[in-house]
């Protein structure tokens, strides 16, 4: 439904990586990335918020069925990604608290070099190590 109310988009950052087990915390609110404005809507019961990236990095997602629903997510490395640039920018800390495992971290350094940014592959690399 996600994808639907904004699109284009895919459902990614902390709900994503809580949907692919990378992080152990529930997240409630659906977070997605989209190529237009921020936004947040509340509709069903549920919160729906989206958050702007470049043209450039939107790739990195996947078509996942889920109770006859399809919807498209990000896959855990680009949700890591995705994730750690936001809180880059809102100065908050990296994602610490994660299963490395389920992160490829080749694949989410290719996802990291999307961006653009010099800080936030640092961040990945050493997150990743």
């Amino acid at each position: 439904m996600a994808n639907k109310i904004y699109a284009p988009s895919y459902v990614s950052l902390e709900f994503a990586l809580s949907y692919h087990g990378v992080i152990p915390e529930t997240v409630y609110e659906i977070t997605s990335v989209a190529v237009k404005a921020t936004r947040r809507f509340e509709t069903l019961g549920k919160i729906f918020s989206y958050r702007k990236i470049k043209k450039s990095a939107f790739t990195g997602y996947e078509i996942q069925k889920q109770k006859g629903f399809s919807f498209i997510i990000a896959d855990p490395e680009k949700a890591f990604v995705d994730s750690n640039y936001f809180r880059m920018l809102g100065g908050l800390k990296p994602i610490s608290r994660l299963d490395k495992e389920k992160i490829n971290p080749e694949k989410a350094l290719r996802y990291a070099k999307l961006f653009g940014n010099s800080k936030l592959i640092s961040i990945v690399k050493t997150t990743l190590q």
